[in-house]
């Protein structure tokens, strides 16, 4: 054990040996911010002490393919791998000289305490908790291989693998002084706004969700608090000098009371914020300690303890290519272009099959537990479903092409034969490279086509940016203009709109990222529950952070069978149905099986706790009162009704709702939310997952549009809000026009529809405003 890295000496070509929390901060540290000297015990030391280790475990031996015939269901196994492998490493001795080496770096830390850390390439965030111990031979020793064994875990082999992530072997281990620090916390920033959460010692009683911390929110171009709140805190966690250990404690009456940041820490932590978002990308997650100058000064030193930064990936530019062939045609479901290698999925029903990165899947259909999927293609061909179908959805959200009502696709195309799809115009064109040229189409590359290549196609849409939206965005809107989304990956861009909020949060597509393929019910058992519970809090917090203060409305989850048939297997009470749109979905799923919707109340009890107040409730496809009344009185046990700015609205898709809307009101409905995709199937009599009753599913209808109107009339009379967030904004633009002059209170959208719509309501507000002017000067 030698070639320690001091973070004031780490270099770029050091990173995938330090990894990444150690290299963030060595970075700061050399551009003259606050970080606590330190250095790291690289990650060769790591796999040189499991050499050691393997000499006495076999399982060791050979990794990481020992750990692929554990089965991850088997718990009680799982377990028994974890102790037995984590016995080992404790049971194996450092040798002497690697001792003496670490002691000799840690003495130079002129501290008695010390606390490492795990510092991955690509953290296991939450998994890996730090340690702290003597700056002593023994201590260190025992406690460096316990953060090593940690990797060994239960929940880190079951994380790792579930997850179908590599098994990290790149293990570093950041070491710096431990002290009691005066106060900690956590900074989110979105370019704009800082939201700064504090509490008194370390920041452990933030990370468990034990207090609900203080909370400050900065404009960040002038340093401006423009929000403050104490928080619910009762303890707190300091450093045992005796023991080197933390230990919890119950704070005062005075500090309960009082901020943990004083104006004067408060204020520096803020210039080094407004720093960092200068110098670094304005997006950033940073962890940050305030230690006394000494025992008997009053001042404060601040120390940066992490630091996260999100990085944008360069365009790529694809070649020219010949004139291609349409060999299939049906409906746009997602605009955009790429070209890629085919892959066919021709029976969806199917275990999940592996598929190449960048490839244009071709199936038969799209159901939404293929999300996984989605996320390697570059395209999406579906001989069925329709422009509202999940698949279309998905598709829309991730920003790659799909066409859907693809008839033929499957027989036409041929497996790994290079495509490009148009997903603006609904075409799938064969092609391949000119023989002239050597360079190889890279797959899924996006294609800007020249008009000597294929002058038949338009030239795509830039996708919506904040730039593009701000061209229209200076005149102010009245109706309130939301997005909808499910994916954490398009979070970034999305936050940038200038919209109110999330008006849509689509829990299920959101879970399909938790779930690694697993049945909901696999998730409740008690053992997993709160494993799923803070998963998915986590996942929440995201959008909230990312949007607050404004509205994110999460809609609860929506199962229903064929769309995801495999955790319909699993499920209590559950059997295969004829007709899923009518069968066990919405609300009245929770009657039956509640475990899922209560553990998703406590998710958002999660979120709540964790500072953020902007989260609200939409109840799915409720048929009647009775499932009303239910779900608010499983949501009043947690409290949630009790927090601040929190709303429990419902859908209004069930045609019922028409005729029972003072009925819900009294029940407490607090809003309407109008989803026109099922309202509209549902007044029509046509499946909108049938691409072959397309011509049919038409939300112009003037049965749906009488639908709406009374909806909102209903809302209007009944003071409530009442928002839409179906298909038929995005897909007929002109119908904004009616729903503005009706009176909507909010429209949400795609995120590609963002810039449309806000055009439209504008020219929609201002329309009226010349009328009225009109009608007076007559």
């Amino acid at each position: 054990m030698e070639n320690f890295s001091w973070l004031n000496q780490i270099q770029s070509s050091d990173y995938p040996e330090v990894g990444e929390k150690a290299f963030a901060l060595s970075q700061l540290a050399q551009r003259g911010y606050p970080v606590s000297d330190g250095f790291v015990i690289p990650a060769a030391s790591f796999q040189e002490f499991l050499t050691l280790v393997a000499e006495s475990e076999p399982l060791l031996a050979q990794l990481p393919n020992s750990f692929l015939q554990i089965n991850l269901d088997d718990r009680e196994t799982l377990q028994l791998t974890a102790q037995r492998l984590r016995r080992a490493i404790a049971a194996t001795y450092l040798p002497e000289v690697w001792l003496s080496n670490l002691i000799a770096q840690a003495t130079s830390l002129n501290s008695p305490s010390l606390i490492l850390r795990a510092s991955l390439p690509q953290p296991l965030t939450g998994l890996l908790p730090a340690q702290i111990c003597a700056c002593q031979k023994d201590s260190l020793a025992t406690n460096l291989k316990q953060v090593w064994g940690e990797l060994f875990s239960a929940h880190c082999l079951f994380y790792c693998f579930r997850h179908h992530r590599e098994f990290p072997l790149d293990l570093a281990i950041l070491v710096q002084s431990a002290i009691s620090p005066v106060a900690s916390g956590i900074v989110e920033t979105d370019g704009t706004i800082a939201r700064i959460q504090a509490n008194w010692g370390f920041g452990h009683s933030i990370v468990k969700g034990e207090v609900l911390p203080d909370f400050f929110q900065v404009v960040m171009a002038t340093g401006e608090v423009e929000r403050r709140q104490i928080g619910h805190k009762n303890r707190a966690y300091r450093l045992n000098l005796e023991e080197h250990s933390l230990e919890a404690y119950l704070l005062s009456e005075e500090e309960q009371n009082s901020y943990a940041l004083s104006d004067e820490d408060l204020g520096e932590l803020i210039r080094v914020i407004q720093l960092l978002a200068t110098g670094n990308e304005p997006h950033f997650h940073l962890e940050w300690i305030f230690v006394p100058m000494s025992e008997s000064s009053s001042s404060h030193k601040l120390y940066l303890t992490q630091f996260d930064s999100p990085q944008l990936p360069s365009p790529e530019v694809a070649p020219t290519i010949e004139l291609p062939n349409l060999i299939v045609k049906g409906l746009s479901a997602s605009g955009g272009r790429a070209i890629a290698p085919a892959f066919l999925v021709p029976d969806v029903r199917e275990d999940l099959p592996t598929i190449p990165p960048n490839c244009i899947l071709i199936t038969s259909s799209i159901v939404p537990d293929w999300l996984p999927l989605l996320y390697q293609a570059a395209g999406v061909v579906a001989e069925k479903s329709g422009l509202t179908s999940h698949a279309a959805i998905i598709a829309r959200e991730l920003g790659i092409p799909a066409v859907v009502g693809a008839t033929g696709a499957i027989e036409k195309i041929q497996p790994g034969e290079s495509l490009l799809i148009d997903g603006t115009r609904g075409e799938v064109y064969r092609l391949s490279p000119r023989k002239s040229s050597s360079t190889q189409v890279p797959t899924g590359s996006s294609l800007e086509l020249e008009e000597t290549v294929l002058p038949c196609l338009e030239t795509q849409d830039n996708p919506p940016t904040a730039t593009t939206v701000n061209r229209v965005s200076s005149y102010p809107i009245a109706t309130q203009l939301f997005v909808n989304l499910s994916q954490t990956n398009t979070l970034a861009k999305a936050a940038q709109l200038p919209v109110d909020g999330v008006g849509l949060l689509r829990s299920e597509l959101l879970i399909l990222e938790l779930l690694g393929n697993q049945a909901p019910n696999w998730w409740l058992q008690p053992e997993r529950k709160p494993i799923f519970i803070k998963l998915l809090a986590g996942a929440i917090t995201q959008f909230a952070a990312a949007f607050a203060p404004r509205s994110v409305f999460y809609r609860s989850t929506d199962w229903r069978d064929p769309e995801l048939p495999r955790f319909f297997d699993h499920l209590p009470n559950s059997k295969s149905q004829l007709n899923p749109l009518l069968g066990q979905r919405g609300t009245f799923t929770y009657l039956l099986h509640p475990e899922l919707f209560v553990a998703e109340l406590q998710a958002l009890a999660l979120v709540f706790q964790q500072g953020y107040n902007n989260l609200s409730l939409i109840l799915p496809f409720v048929r009647s009162v009775d499932e009303f009344v239910f779900c608010r009185q499983r949501i009043a046990d947690l409290g949630l009704n009790k927090q601040a700015n929190f709303q429990l609205w419902m859908m209004a898709e069930v045609p019922s709702v028409l005729f029972q809307f003072q009925e819900y009101v009294a029940a407490g409905v607090q809003g309407i939310s109008i989803g026109t995709n099922d309202l509209t199937q549902l007044l029509l009599g046509v499946d909108r997952e049938n691409a072959d009753l397309v011509s049919l599913f038409d939300e112009r209808h003037p049965a749906v549009l009488a639908a709406v109107k009374q909806l909102i009339d209903l809302a209007k009379a009944t003071e409530i809000p009442c928002s839409i967030c179906g298909q038929a904004p995005v897909l007929y633009p002109e119908l904004i026009d009616s729903l503005v002059r009706w009176g909507i209170s909010s429209i949400s959208v795609e995120v590609e529809a963002v810039e449309k719509t806000y055009q439209a309501i504008a020219r929609a507000e201002q329309r009226i405003i010349l009328e009225a002017a009109r009608r007076r000067l007559d």
